[in-house]
């Protein structure tokens, strides 16, 4: 009974850690994002990105086009990443055999 009762306390843990940890990370994120030396460079970025002057970031059509660029930008980013972080995964456990410090992280 005492065993089947610390098996749901800790799988109780786990479902709050799982929530816990990707709200804590996204509120790392816009802490970071809003940090004096980033923000400004904001409106740089979103230029750059939608290939259009910082002063004509205001017009509405102007801010699709600027929407749109940077959810592709951050797509891209992401697909590429993905793809790198599931390659050592893909490669599976067999080639792992000895472990080397290059392959623990994929076997976590």
């Amino acid at each position: 009974m005492a065993r089947a009762e610390a098996e749901g306390t800790a799988l109780e843990a786990g479902r709050r850690e799982a929530v816990a940890l990707p709200v804590l990370a996204i509120v790392a994120g816009v802490v970071s994002f809003s940090s004096p030396c980033c923000l400004p460079l904001v409106p740089g970025y979103l230029s750059y990105v939608s290939g259009l002057p910082v002063s004509e970031i205001d017009d509405a059509h102007a801010r699709r086009v600027t929407l749109r660029a940077s959810l592709l930008f951050v797509a891209g980013f992401t697909a590429v990443f993905t793809v790198l972080a599931s390659l050592p995964r893909s490669s599976g456990p067999c080639s792992c055999a000895t472990r080397t410090a290059s392959c623990r992280p994929s076997a976590w």
